[in-house]
């Protein structure tokens, strides 16, 4: 008897179970594995948010004769890299699908005439002494030409091209993100003035320049790299293989650049003259020193530190090692300078003569360009330039001739006694001879600069 009882429990729990099964799924049966697909319609990922940049791409001109070879755009929306537009100007109707306007305060006539095919052979050419076609624009006192293609919905692209400066005032210009001729982005190498590198936003035919203007010495007769990787909000803007802009990136307030200025030295004596620290937006200048006056090398102002991993075997007597005397260069023109000099039994590595009132307002020690002249008077390796500096744990360097005389880096610390390098490049610097350097901080970027000459960039 209880056998059955416990059957017919067991038997009626199954039945209920398995009504509510079906009720919860509509009727039917339960859906197995391949089954959703039919019932519910194909499962697709939801489209992509458009991006900020939709549009085709251009070349142009302001007062300048160019050469322009090897336009590459790369879709990079599925990941595929699948080629939109390619022209090396070597098939048939080269020319084909360009549209010419007008940059919007230029005036080119649009003249068609101005553009032709050629075929350019030995050191002139972009894939070297091979014959190549290229396109030339030919008129270098045309300003603003602009001719430009490709389709107004491109939105996730990368754009590469091979510019060559051949003469003119000033240089080419790169649209991206073109809707119409009111409507798009220039990448302006050479600007009006030919010696900056700046993006203008073109709006419903009204201009602005939208980018701080990067100072640039134009290379006229040699081929370089444009490349743009145009992403959903922000664009990696490279010229000559050297990031200039992440055009409309975000910049965490943490990540701008800002504090002292000061000068050190690793196992190297030199000299230093005519220091000046600018502001970019305003032109105020923060601080200016040609040591005409050597009661201005004093404690009340400066202070020594060892910054980073270095040692200083006197820095509470610094004036002993850093003193204002006359340059025994009589026509170097520099008059009093400022010389690192110290006995050589005496060991300096990574030691750092700051300017106080630089460390004690960092909101207002931002957004500056710092210049100063130097020169090695002996030592293995060249010159430290300190900015950015909080305090001997934070703080950015820029060591040119490092690791003995053959690079140059920024060193980065961040609550850190031992700075991590930033990328290297080749370098070396002359006993005996001036350099002019500038550093120019921008939010979170650096320029830096030696006699003119942009050498190195680098972003936090």
């Amino acid at each position: 008897m209880l056998k059955k009882i416990i059957s017919i429990f067991v038997l009626t729990a199954m039945l209920f179970t398995t009504l509510v099964l079906v009720s919860c799924n509509g009727g039917g049966k339960l859906p197995q594995t391949g089954d959703t697909e039919a019932k519910t319609g194909p499962i697709t990922k939801p489209p992509p948010e458009p991006g900020e940049y939709p549009g085709g791409v251009g070349i142009g001109t302001w007062n300048a004769n160019v050469y322009f070879d090897d336009i590459k755009v790369i879709d990079q929306t599925s990941g595929k890299r699948e080629t939109l537009y390619e022209n090396n100007f070597e098939e048939a109707n080269p020319m084909e699908g360009f549209n010419y306007s007008t940059h919007i305060g230029g005036a080119w006539a649009k003249s068609e005439g101005d553009l032709a095919v050629i075929e350019i052979a030995g050191a002139e050419a972009a894939e070297g002494a091979a014959a190549n076609k290229v396109l030339e624009f030919k008129d270098d006192t045309a300003t603003g030409s602009m001719i430009w293609f490709g389709d107004n919905k491109w939105e996730f692209y990368q754009l590469a091209l091979k510019v060559n400066l051949v003469k003119g005032a000033s240089g080419a210009i790169i649209y991206f993100g073109v809707q119409d001729d009111q409507n798009y982005y220039a990448l302006n190498i050479g600007g009006e003035t030919g010696k900056n590198i700046y993006i203008e936003k073109v709006s419903n035919g009204k201009k602005e320049v939208d980018s701080f203007k990067v100072p640039y010495e134009l290379s006229y007769e040699k081929w370089f790299n444009v490349s743009l990787n145009v992403n959903k909000k922000d664009i990696d803007i490279y010229v000559d293989s050297v990031l200039l802009f992440a055009y409309g990136k975000d910049i965490r307030e943490q990540d701008v650049l800002k504090g002292g200025i000061g000068f050190g030295a690793w196992a190297t004596k030199y000299s230093l003259d005519n220091i000046k620290v600018t502001k970019n937006d305003t032109g105020e200048v923060l601080y200016e020193n040609n040591f005409d006056d050597p009661a201005t090398l004093n404690k009340d102002k400066f202070e020594a530190f060892v910054a980073g991993d270095g040692w200083w075997d006197n820095k509470e007597t610094w004036e002993q090692d850093w003193r204002v005397v006359a340059d025994t260069d009589s026509e170097s023109g520099h008059g009093n300078i400022l010389k690192l000099s110290y006995e050589s039994d005496k060991l300096m590595n990574g030691a750092a003569l700051m300017l106080k009132e630089s460390m004690n307002n960092p909101e207002k020690w931002n957004n500056y360009t710092l210049s100063v002249d130097c020169l090695k008077d002996s030592g293995d390796e060249g010159f430290m330039i300190h900015f950015a500096f909080l305090d001997d744990r934070n703080f950015v360097r820029w060591n040119q001739g490092g690791s003995g005389n053959t690079i140059s880096c920024f060193q980065v610390a961040f609550d850190n006694k031992n700075p991590v390098a930033k990328p290297n490049i080749k370098d070396k610097y002359e006993v005996g001879q001036w350099y002019h350097m500038d550093i120019i901080l921008v939010q979170n970027r650096v320029y830096a600069y030696v006699d003119g000459v942009l050498k190195q960039t680098w972003a936090r």
